[in-house]
């Protein structure tokens, strides 16, 4: 059975306003699995490193992705 998990490339915690998940979180060899990462919409733009890890008893694979954060810009309001 392999878990996967998402930390900050440091293994902390993500950032305030990322969350990563995974469909599904665990499962036995071979087996797919989606990643989805949302975003808080006062998340800071920049670059945010981040450590996906699969493990299992006697394996662990780990991947590193970036994850970049542009801003929004601004808003026009729409007419009444």
């Amino acid at each position: 059975m392999v878990k996967l998990t998402a930390s900050a490339s440091s293994n902390a915690k993500l950032p305030e306003g990322i969350k990563v998940t995974f469909n599904p979180r665990k499962g036995v060899v071979p087996f797919g699995s989606t990643m989805n990462i949302f975003t808080a919409t006062a998340l800071m733009p920049g670059k945010y490193s981040l450590l996906i890890v699969g493990m299992s008893r006697d394996m662990k694979q780990t991947a590193n992705y970036t994850l970049n954060v542009q801003s929004q810009g601004p808003v026009e309001p729409k007419p009444a």
